[in-house]
């Protein structure tokens, strides 16, 4: 029996040694730090723009996962993995410049140089001042909501994954510069530019789908235009079918979506 003892205890310190090392790597990939560009975009209150900029918030899924009053949420909790916050985006507009809420967003750098997790800052890279500009103005006009949820904590599920590169930091992971907004009048680049900021979260930033979670969106060359519209509009894939995850977005983002971006998303889809 003393031998099964020994083992045990053995094999007890190597668990201890592996968590220990998995929290260690991971405490250095959630510390590192990283070096934003320098920019900002204006905020404005008038209706039109926020207005704009409320319906941009739901197509590009912020109403999603910081909830509709834009109050924040709690994404993802379990003892073994942590508690992935999206925060509280009223009060962040008060108390980040817009220097600082630009990084977070579009080169996912927090105020202390850390990166983001979790949000699709690679996913925003792109997205244009403009379109930016729309939406904080939305939020920064919106009434201020009181809930605190505090900060994202990274359990040791969280940690493999980081070390895994499953779940890399956002701040290492943006493949786009900001585009500029004159493309809107080419079907095809605007088609581009909505995929990239409104499907890559789910589909990968090559569209080609991640793994059993999301299909390579080539899938979208099977619909018809009028079966893509009603995708759009209400989540009902071909055949009136459920789609899961996918019916979800249709009715709670990509129907706030308007015709000509129907159209363009559609066309650029078909195109690739």
């Amino acid at each position: 029996m003393k031998w099964v003892k020994r083992i045990l205890l053995a094999l007890l310190a190597l668990v201890l040694l592996a968590v220990g090392v998995i929290y260690a790597w991971g405490a250095i990939i959630i510390n590192t730090r990283y070096e934003p560009e320098s920019r900002t975009v204006l905020t404005s209150s008038r209706p039109d723009i926020t207005s704009r900029g409320e319906r941009l918030a739901s197509v590009f899924g912020c109403r999603g996962c910081h909830r509709m009053d834009m109050e924040g949420g709690v994404f993802f909790e379990a003892w073994y993995a942590g508690r992935i916050v999206a925060p509280n985006l009223t009060r962040a507009v008060d108390q980040m410049s817009h220097t600082e809420l630009e990084a977070v967003i579009r080169q996912g750098v927090l105020p202390d140089g850390r990166s983001v997790f979790g949000m699709p800052s690679s996913s925003f890279a792109a997205m244009t001042d403009r379109d930016l500009s729309a939406i904080l103005s939305f939020i920064a006009n919106y009434p201020e909501q009181d809930q605190d949820l505090g900060h994202s904590r990274y359990g040791l599920m969280a940690r493999m994954l980081f070390i895994l590169g499953k779940f890399p930091p956002e701040a290492a992971n943006a493949q786009h510069s900001p585009w500029q907004s004159g493309f809107v009048q080419d079907p095809l680049k605007h088609g581009e530019y909505l995929a990239i900021n409104a499907c890559t979260e789910c589909h990968g930033q090559d569209l080609e789908g991640q793994g059993d979670f999301t299909p390579s969106l080539a899938v979208a060359k099977a619909y018809s235009r009028e079966d893509f519209g009603q995708l759009m509009s209400d989540g009902t894939g071909l055949g009136g079918r459920d789609l899961g995850l996918m019916t979800r977005m249709g009715q709670d983002r990509f129907s706030h979506l308007n015709e000509d971006e129907v159209e363009a998303l559609y066309q650029y889809l078909q195109s690739r």
